[in-house]
């Protein structure tokens, strides 16, 4: 997969960039004091295979800590916005992991915002 970051308006603003068409397994920090803002998937075609988009919560705190966030089965979506419906805050190495299998080998355009707090 293809990545970056890119920061706007100083920083306040930071979105990650992905794709490719493979497995998505991202596991993205932004560094301390942002907040999520949404995580966005587009797909060149209409995926058939049945798979689950997980995006997971994971603090440096460890793994007992891990939260789903958002479970989002893939079949037949071209366009996946999710926001969160409550503030989702990162500290200097928490992270969030967007995976999702792609058996179908999809074309995808990935991109996760956040702000800086």
């Amino acid at each position: 997969m293809a990545t970056s970051f890119l920061q706007t308006n100083n920083g306040a603003i930071k979105t990650y960039y992905g794709t490719g068409t493979g497995a998505i397994a991202e596991t993205i920090s932004p560094g301390d004091g942002y907040r999520l803002v949404s995580v966005c998937i587009h797909n060149g075609t209409s995926p058939a295979t049945v798979a689950n988009n997980v995006i997971t919560f994971q603090p440096e705190i460890g793994a007992a800590y891990y939260t789903v966030l958002n479970t989002q089965s893939m079949v037949g979506v071209t366009d996946l916005v999710w926001q969160p419906s409550r503030d989702i805050f990162f500290a200097a190495n928490d992270a969030l992991n967007v995976a999702w299998a792609n058996a179908d080998g999809v074309t995808y355009g990935l991109n996760v915002t956040f702000q800086n707090v």
